[in-house]
């Protein structure tokens, strides 16, 4: 099976439409590629409203690989990644943008620039959620067992990590 709703491309090996909710249920390797992200998982859910995405589910194995390309105050252009993984995986969308994300059980989220692959951000939880602004982790939550690293950078230069572990960071 092949979905394509604007820049979501999905592909699995069965759907079911329930056209009174607008959910599409997807099972047997189910994968979503939306711009030049990729997400996947055990089983997914879309919902739509009309023609456009509201948000996407995945539970089993839930992950995603996400890309960005961002400027710098010196208006350099610098690529970024994400990887999300956990057990289950929940974002919500506005027009194809990320909004939000919730990644529950085992959660784990982890970033980086090209310039700088050595330099690792990671957060680790029982639940996180991040949100989004222009498809920039715009803050974290990390609840559960939680702990973060994160690289400090200041006009490209290094300026040293923060590390915080805790119950919720």
């Amino acid at each position: 099976v092949i979905i394509t709703r604007g820049k979501l491309v999905v592909k699995c090996s069965t759907a079911v439409f329930h056209e009174k909710s607008q959910r599409i249920l997807l099972k047997g390797k189910p994968v979503a590629e939306l711009k030049k992200n990729q997400m996947s998982g055990d089983k997914m859910i879309l919902t739509l409203v009309g023609e456009e995405l509201q948000n996407i589910s995945f539970s089993g194995n839930a992950r995603g690989d996400f890309f960005g390309n961002v400027r710098d105050s010196l208006k350099r252009a610098s690529n970024e990644k994400y990887h999300v993984e956990g057990d289950s995986l929940f974002m919500k969308f506005k027009e194809e943008s990320l909004q939000l994300m919730d990644i529950y059980r085992n959660g784990l989220a982890t970033y980086y620039k090209e310039k700088t692959p050595d330099k690792v951000n990671d957060m680790k939880g029982e639940y996180l959620r991040l949100n989004f602004i222009e498809e920039k982790i715009d803050n974290a939550i990390v609840a559960g067992n939680a702990q973060s690293l994160y690289y400090h950078f200041d006009k490209g230069k290094y300026k040293g990590e923060n590390q915080a572990a805790g119950d919720t960071i």
